[in-house]
């Protein structure tokens, strides 16, 4: 899997949860830097999020960088106390989603879908 594959599967499940569980402020001001439908090419609208997510892939999957569907929770979890390490309160975001019990079932569609 691809680090643009992982950074949309990321994208896409925070996107969803923003819109069908709660519009969390700081969610969407994290959704908003990793946007990549706001400039030509698919680059982030925030460049700076995109080392961030690799900084987590490495983390979870080794200096390598290969992920594989079974790192695609932990990196999302890495990603999320990243940022809520830097102020932004996503407690009840990263607790909904560690409880969500169709988190795999919605990462696995976005896999197939990526594929």
């Amino acid at each position: 899997m691809t680090k643009q594959q992982v950074f949309r599967m990321i994208y896409e499940t925070l996107k969803n949860y923003y819109f069908n569980v709660e519009e969390d402020d700081y969610l969407g001001q994290l959704l908003s830097g990793m946007n990549l439908d706001t400039f030509i090419g698919g680059a982030p609208a925030d460049p700076g999020v995109w080392e961030e997510l690799n900084q987590c892939i490495e983390e979870v999957c080794g200096s390598d960088g290969i992920a594989t569907v079974a790192h695609i929770k932990p990196i999302l979890f890495a990603f999320l106390e990243m940022y809520r390490a830097w102020g932004y309160k996503l407690d009840r975001v990263i607790l909904t989603l560690k409880n969500d019990p169709n988190l795999d079932r919605d990462l696995e569609q976005y896999t197939v879908q990526e594929e």
